[in-house]
């Protein structure tokens, strides 16, 4: 849905996650692969320039916090490396956005990033 701060927004996060499985030939086992996760996640807009109505509202404001608990995860990601001796815990449980990205944040993954500016 536009709005009037970003006409073509699609005001929505978007995570495809992938794990092919095989299967060994001659035995019933069945082989999980790597997993690939791609992901694409709405912006920050203000609320006030965005809202023009309830629904636009509560869409921002869901928006805005996912992006907030994401952001909560990597500074804190951020504090543990530079700060090895006083970690610090970090909190994936404050958006299911972040609990979702958990083994890409978690460095238990290799990661690529791409940016559209």
């Amino acid at each position: 849905r536009a709005t009037p701060q970003n006409g073509t927004s699609s005001r929505s996060h978007i995570i495809i996650s992938i794990q092919p499985s095989f299967s060994i030939e001659g035995s019933n086992k069945c082989v999980n692969g790597g997993k690939i996760m791609i992901f694409d996640l709405a912006g920050v807009e203000r609320t006030r320039s965005t809202a023009t109505g309830d629904v636009l509202l509560k869409e921002s404001i869901s928006i805005n916090t996912s992006i907030k608990g994401v952001m909560s995860c990597l500074r804190a990601l951020k504090w543990n490396q530079e700060h090895p001796e006083k970690k610090k815990i970090v909190p994936y449980r404050e958006s299911k956005v972040a609990m979702l990205l958990q083994p890409v944040f978690s460095g238990v993954s290799g990661s690529a990033v791409a940016t559209i500016i």
